[in-house]
């Protein structure tokens, strides 16, 4: 995400679609609508951090929904049971 090079872009892309613009070409204008720097080969490389954090949501949002879940069955089970009784 950051480039020593003040020209290069900082965005962030996923890999497979950033190489299949560049082709066979060094350098692209960057895809973002408004910015107007340019995407070298050479100063792509993993961004960790949003790795990490986009990793992090995935695993948040499964546990939020997980707990949702066993909510609703405790919930649907109490009014089974005061239904019975």
């Amino acid at each position: 995400r950051f480039s020593k090079n003040r020209k290069a872009c900082v965005h962030t892309f996923e890999k497979a679609f950033i190489l299949r613009l560049m082709h066979n070409k060094d350098t692209i204008e960057c895809p973002i609508a408004a910015c107007k720097k340019k995407v070298y080969k050479s100063s792509l490389h993993p961004d960790y951090e949003f790795l990490h954090h986009s990793r992090y949501k995935k695993f948040r949002d499964h546990i939020t929904d997980a707990l949702e879940y066993f909510n609703n069955i405790r919930n649907e089970e109490k009014e089974i049971l005061d239904f019975a009784e």
